[in-house]
């Protein structure tokens, strides 16, 4: 009887496997006919989730008062959430802004800490390398960044990103 539970479970994983390559490849395809409207439908979705757990942490933090400074941090938190998933849920802000500087900071990152790797090791011809590496990565990076903040290219890359997910997947 074991041996039949553990076929019925690989099958099971194989199918659902295959349902997630092919639902990202549906979402890319999505994604890439209209990228603006994708990321708006991400944003949105986001929103809620991150608006939810802010709501649901309040409550813990309300119910939890006997830890006044864990709860306090909480519930700042939770307001934090709550007007970042607001934002994101009324389209105020899209999530191209987060991704945007998120890229945009790293690749700022990426180009400080590869010219002091560079200065720093003059000498030493790897970690020269490495740190001209670092710049190079921080620099795409950097641009990137610039471009993320436009949600056509955001949309477009989180497409591509899916269609691969999704054929790595069913090819697998």
């Amino acid at each position: 009887m074991n041996h039949w539970g553990n076929i019925n479970n690989v099958v099971y994983q194989m199918v659902s496997k295959k349902w997630a390559g092919l639902i990202s490849l549906i979402l890319g395809i999505i994604f890439l006919i209209s990228p603006v409207g994708g990321v708006k439908a991400i944003s949105m979705f986001s929103g809620i989730i991150l608006a939810l757990i802010g709501v649901w942490m309040i409550l813990n933090a309300l119910k939890e008062r006997y830890y006044r400074r864990l709860s306090l941090f909480w519930f700042i938190f939770a307001i934090l959430l709550i007007l970042v998933g607001a934002l994101l849920a009324f389209q105020i802000i899209l999530i191209s802004t987060f991704a945007g500087f998120w890229l945009y900071v790293t690749g700022l990152l990426f180009i400080i800490a590869g010219f002091i790797v560079v200065l720093s090791a003059w000498d030493a011809h790897v970690t020269r390398t490495l740190g001209v590496m670092g710049i190079l990565v921080g620099l795409i990076y950097f641009v990137v960044g610039i471009l993320a903040f436009n949600p056509v290219f955001l949309g477009v890359i989180i497409g591509i990103i899916l269609i691969i997910y999704g054929l790595v997947i069913l090819f697998s």
